[in-house]
């Protein structure tokens, strides 16, 4: 007798704003996991019960990474004996693993099998290290938002938290491979004034790449106990390789070849002394070939200014 494939329950989170919305620091398994979860909870079945949690992501990487399939699972309750696989069909994925699962119970014999989908688009590092790598209308919405955040601040004292306390609970982990004042003083005050704490390690008190732990071992450290990383480094092929192995966000503090921070923080700043877009401007570099010029170069292809070197 031919086995019936039926779809039992659903469940999914409510839609939210990129960058800014509800779901804007929920990590992506956390995030699948909840549906997951209610989903079960929906169809009375005990978790124990799952034979397998099939999860689409069109970007499964960053906090969408690794298995986000099996990690969803744990977070919904499933026993380790559950198993989970991540899918990548990009746009249809979430329709795949729905097909997948009708097929483990149709032919294989599966009594209960999850089919699902997730993506952060706030949570997985798209935006990539480098200016270049940001879209026009991300790295303006950047500056758009810190102007908006600053002028709420004219009131607060400089270790007051902003209203809200975006990054409450949160936790940003920063290593300085390289001498730091700026960079330093102004990503702890950021961190405080959003609501988060910060955390500073020094690569020469880490087993970093060295007694058998990779960058791999330690993305993955990084990954369990904070919720981004920050890192100021003279290696470039450091920061990508963090980058490809962390599960949370990652930024660029410093690398031989960028300075993405600070030129942001450029491109702010003359904003908000000439009080006009940057665009409408003529900025001139006087100085020796650097990663700040390179960032530089890139941020005025982004922001449409012209540059004379």
């Amino acid at each position: 007798m031919t086995r019936e494939a039926v779809i039992v329950s659903t469940a999914r989170t409510g839609l939210a704003k990129s960058g800014r919305g509800g779901f804007n620091m929920t990590h992506g398994a956390a995030m699948a996991g909840h549906a997951v979860k209610h989903s079960i909870e929906r169809a009375n079945l005990d978790p124990a019960e799952i034979d397998d949690v099939i999860m689409g992501c069109g970007t499964p990487e960053g906090a969408t990474g690794q298995n986000v399939g099996r990690l969803a699972a744990i977070w919904a309750g499933c026993p380790v004996t559950t198993s989970g696989v991540t899918v990548n069909r990009f746009c249809s994925s979430g329709l795949q693993t729905i097909a997948m699962a009708a097929g483990r119970v149709v032919a294989e014999g599966a009594d209960a099998v999850v089919g699902a989908g997730v993506e952060s688009i706030s949570m997985v590092s798209m935006q990539g290290i480098n200016l270049k790598d940001i879209t026009a209308k991300d790295l303006r919405k950047i500056i758009t938002d810190a102007k908006r955040r600053k002028s709420l601040r004219k009131k607060l004292s400089t270790l007051e938290v902003d209203k809200g306390a975006p990054l409450k609970g949160k936790i940003l982990i920063q290593m300085f491979e390289k001498a730091s004042s700026r960079t330093r003083i102004s990503f702890y005050l950021a961190i405080k004034q959003l609501g988060g704490g910060t955390l500073t390690l020094r690569s020469n008190e880490l087993h970093l790449g060295q007694g058998g732990e990779s960058i791999a071992d330690t993305a993955k450290i990084l990954s369990t106990y904070g919720d981004g990383f920050m890192l100021r480094t003279d290696s470039d092929k450091k920061v990508e390789n963090f980058e490809k192995y962390l599960s949370i966000p990652i930024i660029n503090g410093l690398s031989p070849s960028s300075h993405p921070t600070q030129v942001l923080s450029d491109v702010f700043t003359v904003e908000e002394i000439k009080k006009k877009p940057i665009s409408s401007l003529n900025i001139c570099w006087i100085g020796d070939s650097n990663n700040v010029l390179d960032s530089l170069i890139a941020a005025s292809v982004k922001f449409s200014f012209k540059l004379s070197i």
